[in-house]
């Protein structure tokens, strides 16, 4: 089974006709493009806009990057300002990302 994709606004859906969850998955984690595309939207708005590839400890990154996709880009920084003992205002700047860095 071939997948096309329908534009739709800015984005590039697949067509899928499925029967079940198991076909669904392995359609979708089998198709390259779908799978770059859904990496690169991950890294573009959950990863690098914390700049985590420069943060030496990958256990602080991720603890980042998956609470900014469950709970939101704000409320991960929020916490990540009040694990390093900072303010809450919920901008990610220089100086929270140095003291991630160094933690």
């Amino acid at each position: 089974m071939n997948i096309s994709y329908t534009k739709q606004g800015d984005y590039l859906l697949p067509n899928l006709i499925l029967k079940d969850k198991k076909q669904f998955n392995d359609k979708c984690f089998s198709d390259k493009k779908l799978m770059a595309l859904v990496h690169s939207f991950y890294k573009d708005n959950f990863w690098d806009p914390f700049k985590l590839d420069l943060i030496p400890s990958f256990n602080i990154s991720f603890l980042i990057f998956d609470t900014a996709i469950n709970m939101g880009l704000v409320k991960a920084i929020k916490f990540a300002q009040q694990a390093v003992g900072l303010k809450e205002t919920g901008k990610y700047d220089d100086e929270l990302f140095n003291r991630l860095v160094k933690y």
